[in-house]
């Protein structure tokens, strides 16, 4: 099991700036894949500039997998930072993930199907969501829209849900192996479980609303926090053949994704807790990182007004279709900059203010009811 480094940060002590670096570069190309899918703005983009287009759609996913490793390294840094507080019961840690992932995402969520209804008044193009059903709008707050089969009211919402599954995951194992990792991180049923996901589980799409498909990224990010924490020689057996594993996968069966992930999680190992960029733009980077998530929440709501308008006004459409590319970015970040301040922060604030009292387990599946007569009704 690892340890963690005697020199590293605690969990709410400072930022890290390569990490930043890493959010702030994988939001931009995600926002960049999404508005190279959807709309007018995508088919000029197609039409004007081909190689770039179908380059953003094949590969600007792939920044999903950056996101999952950084999830995991700093999921890591947060147990290592709970260690002093052994007795805090798992279910309380997997509610204030919950709260911190999903009192932001309702908000957005709003404010996606408000621009949805203003874009279906002048549009009737296919990727515009349709007026949310009640069983819908519970399932996307439970993080649940995607194991039930609901169509997605925004971009994204399923990488939310599979990383709170991804988080419960590790937490639970943590409680099996008798609390939180006041003795280190259970490095081997991780590597194992990361393995197993890469060898199996990944190759699944039926599975791919499940924290199994996505565990072999998430794993490679825990492992990586503890690297250069490792001192013993067992520890660092396990995280060599953690990687030569990861690497003899990928040798066997290539996948794109998986190399992003194996990349991503070494370089954190080794500049993850630098404390400097090297001068390179760290201010900018680190001013977006923060604001990543804002980006990755309320970017779709601008892909709907911005396609709707290039429908509406023919001259826009005919301009060089980087321009409303660049015009997109730009409002997406002055929206996730105004997200952050009027929303996302002060959400962040409530948390650490008090947990809001649990539920009882009469009122949880009393919920889980009503969701599931819903679904069906639906169905039926």
């Amino acid at each position: 099991m690892f340890q963690p480094s005697q020199t590293a940060p605690s969990a709410c002590a400072e930022r890290l700036p390569v990490i930043d670096a890493l959010r702030a570069s994988a939001a931009l190309l995600i926002v960049l894949h999404h508005f190279s899918l959807y709309g007018p703005l995508a088919r000029g983009l197609a039409q004007r500039l081909p190689q770039v287009s179908q380059w953003l759609v094949d590969y600007g996913r792939f920044a999903v997998y950056v996101f999952l490793v950084v999830a995991g390294f700093m999921a890591a840094r947060a147990f290592i930072d709970l260690s002093a507080r052994p007795t805090v019961p798992a279910i309380r840690l997997i509610v204030r993930r919950y709260l911190r992932l999903a009192l932001p995402l309702s908000i957005a969520l709003l404010l996606a199907v408000f621009c949805a209804a203003l874009a279906r008044h002048w549009s009737t193009e296919d990727y515009i969501p349709a007026a949310p059903s009640t069983a819908q709008v519970l399932a996307h707050l439970g993080l649940l829209q995607g194991v039930l089969g609901f169509e997605s009211l925004s971009t994204g919402v399923w990488y939310v849900a599979v990383e709170l599954q991804l988080f419960a995951v590790v937490v639970l194992l943590l409680k099996l192996r008798s609390g939180l990792p006041g003795r280190g991180l259970p490095a081997g049923a991780i590597a194992l479980l990361a393995l197993s996901s890469w060898l199996w589980w990944h190759g699944d799409p039926a599975l791919d609303n499940w924290a199994p498909y996505f565990f072999g990224a998430y794993g490679l990010g825990i492992l990586a926090w503890s690297a250069d924490g490792a001192r013993l020689q067992s520890q660092r057996l396990l995280r060599v053949l953690a990687v030569t594993g990861a690497a003899a996968v990928l040798a066997l069966d290539w996948r794109g994704r998986m190399a992003v992930a194996l990349v991503t999680a070494l370089a954190l190992s080794r500049v993850g807790l630098r404390p400097t960029l090297w001068g390179l733009g760290e201010g900018a980077l680190r001013w977006l990182g923060e604001r990543s998530y804002a980006l990755f929440l309320v970017h779709f709501p601008v892909i709907l007004l911005l396609n709707t308008l290039l429908d509406e006004v023919p001259a826009i459409t005919a301009m060089p279709p980087l321009l409303p590319l660049a015009a997109g970015l730009g409002v997406s970040i002055a929206a996730a900059a105004v997200f952050h301040v009027a929303v996302e922060l002060p959400c962040m604030r409530l948390l650490r203010m008090n947990l809001p009292p649990f539920p009882s387990p009469r009122r949880i599946l009393g919920g889980l009811r009503l969701l599931a007569r819903l679904t069906l009704r639906r169905q039926g």
